[in-house]
């Protein structure tokens, strides 16, 4: 990693208005951003989740 993708680490840290859960020199992990809540019971992909769920009765798994 070089100087520079340092430096745009510390400026993603220092401008954030989100808490940061943990830093290193490789990454910043940020909490979760609230408005992305309005997502979390839909189904995003219909058709992938029919698939699956295809599959898993084929193969006799049980049903979620």
């Amino acid at each position: 990693m070089s100087t520079e993708e340092k430096k745009d680490l510390k400026t993603i840290v220092e401008k954030t208005t989100r808490k940061v859960l943990k830093a290193t020199p490789h990454y910043v992990l940020l909490e979760p951003d609230p408005s992305l809540d309005k997502y979390a019971n839909k189904v995003l992909f219909p058709e992938k989740l029919a698939q699956a769920n295809e599959a898993l009765r084929i193969a006799g798994n049980p049903e979620f």
